[in-house]
């Protein structure tokens, strides 16, 4: 008898261990994949006017919770590139104005080629307008006096021809970033046409002089700079790396020059 009851005992004891072993299994599971939902946000800034997000097909309205203050200042479209600026005084002239530029990969090639400090080029691969609040840590560690945006060719591919919904997301972003940065200039740079054969792999791409005049004109509205770069490419016969997309190396000190005499004007 003594021994049915040991027995009894150790079931008792096995079924309630196991009992205790599920109840935990499914507490965390679910910590784990709240984890998995709520991580998704890099960066939390708090006392900051938030991105308003829209999708690709969204036609809703969206009003800003801020009016720009941007000192007026015409826009920048060069016929060709007649600045005298090494790439060293490019260099220095970024350093002393305490300059930085925020884009896609298309930024990438300042830093590659040595033609600006990485100090003052923050970028990041497949970077759109919409979603560059994930380096604005960066960007307000450093905080710059000028900021100049690179943003457009992965913004095409989001798009896909709605060029109103793209304005609106600029147009938010430049608000979030007045909001953010009060004390930084913002200049905008334009978006760069690709090669035939990108196009035709991507046609989302051939919307790009459409975006890039709305931009343009946004700019003018907002009296904000812009630079029109397009020429630098347009001039050369074969100006594009392999992917069609990208220009090849001529460019980087081009685009810098004219960021550079924009600086030295300014």
């Amino acid at each position: 008898m003594e021994k049915m009851n040991r027995n009894r005992k150790m079931i008792l004891i096995i079924m309630i261990s196991v009992f205790i072993i599920l109840i935990l299994s499914t507490i965390l599971i679910v910590i784990i994949h709240s984890k998995k939902i709520n991580g998704n946000s890099k960066i939390d800034i708090p006392d900051v006017t938030s991105l308003p997000t829209e999708s690709p097909t969204s036609t809703s309205t969206v009003t800003p919770s801020v009016t720009p203050s941007y000192s007026p200042t015409p826009s920048t479209t060069p016929k060709s590139n007649s600045s005298n600026l090494t790439n060293r005084e490019c260099f220095q002239l970024f350093k002393d104005k305490h300059a930085m530029v925020a884009g896609d990969s298309m930024a990438e090639g300042l830093t590659a080629y040595e033609i600006l400090d990485s100090s003052n080029v923050v970028w990041h691969r497949g970077r759109r307008i919409d979603n560059m609040k994930e380096d604005i840590d960066t960007i307000i560690s450093y905080q710059p006096n000028y900021l100049f945006l690179n943003y457009g060719s992965n913004d095409l591919e989001l798009w896909k021809g709605n060029v109103n919904s793209f304005i609106k997301s600029y147009r938010n972003t430049l608000y979030y970033l007045e909001k953010t940065l009060p004390n930084t200039k913002i200049i905008i740079n334009s978006i760069l046409p690709v090669s035939e054969k990108a196009v035709s792999k991507t046609p989302a791409y051939s919307y790009q002089e459409l975006f890039n005049t709305k931009l343009k004109e946004l700019a003018e509205e907002l009296e904000i700079p812009f630079l029109e770069n397009s020429v630098y490419l347009k001039e050369k016969e074969n100006p594009f790396s392999q992917d069609g997309v990208h220009p090849k190396g001529f460019y980087y000190s081009l685009w810098a020059k004219s960021m550079a005499e924009y600086l030295k004007n300014h």
